[in-house]
């Protein structure tokens, strides 16, 4: 039997396609979330048998798709779920996405037991990383590459990203070195993170979820600024993944 795990985020929409009667993941695959896409979801995913939804769209694709009662499952329980079957001896989870941020903690069974989430303000996710780029005209990989280099990161003080915008823009005019500004960029972004975990135990190293983890070279930033992540080929999929290892149990 083939199970696809659908996971429909703000940004992009991933997809896994599992067997159950081998217990292997088959395919995986990612499109943009474009409204053409998410109409003509059916038409870019594998045929199969069963499929699970989970993400930030995970109920309005329900009424796109052909399929009865898909199987809906939060974000959360999936994320665990994934990470679990790529990285078992991970028991800290970051998935700092488009449109929010969660930590997510599970014991050694991979039972949830504790989480947190920011989906407040922009200036804590990944999208606020791909609207700083914007403003310095660069690709996003390229803006971690020039933070990478930075030997004094700007101070980027501003909790709301409209101002921290307006705030880069003034870093610009003063001349500052637009290496040290990216590096602020992310240098505000990981203390926001770090306030999100508070005082949870995080002296082993995270499996980074999401977009961010494609990123080349984004771990030396977080260790730079006191976070250890691990990065995995699959994390961006491990809601997809858990999506349909859901229907396997």
């Amino acid at each position: 039997m083939k199970i696809l795990g659908l996971d429909i985020g703000s940004r992009s929409i991933k997809w896994v396609l599992y067997d159950k009667s081998s217990n292997s993941m088959l395919e995986r695959g990612i499109l943009d979330s474009t409204p053409a896409n998410l109409e003509r979801v059916e038409d870019s995913i594998p045929p199969f048998d069963q499929i699970g939804l989970t993400g930030y769209g995970r109920h309005n694709l329900n009424n796109v798709l052909k399929v009865k009662s898909p199987k809906i499952v939060s974000e959360i329980t999936c994320h665990a779920k994934g990470a679990r079957y790529i990285e078992p001896e991970h028991y800290y989870l970051l998935d700092i996405g488009g449109q929010d941020t969660k930590f997510i903690m599970v014991d050694r069974s991979g039972k949830i037991i504790d989480f947190k989430l920011n989906d407040r303000c922009s200036a804590g996710t990944g999208r606020y990383i791909e609207n700083m780029a914007k403003i310095l005209d660069v690709k996003i990989q390229d803006f971690i590459d020039m933070a990478v280099r930075s030997e004094k990161p700007s101070n980027i003080n501003s909790m709301c990203t409209v101002f921290a915008e307006s705030e880069i823009i003034s870093l610009i005019h003063s001349r500052e070195q637009i290496e040290d500004i990216a590096a602020g960029v992310i240098k505000s972004l990981i203390f926001r993170t770090k306030a999100l975990i508070g005082t949870n135990k995080t002296d082993e190293s995270m499996l980074l979820l999401g977009g961010l983890s494609e990123l080349q070279n984004i771990e030396i930033l977080f260790e730079r600024f006191d976070l250890k992540i691990k990065k995995n080929l699959l994390s961006r999929y491990t809601g997809a993944l858990g999506a349909a290892l859901i229907l396997v149990d």
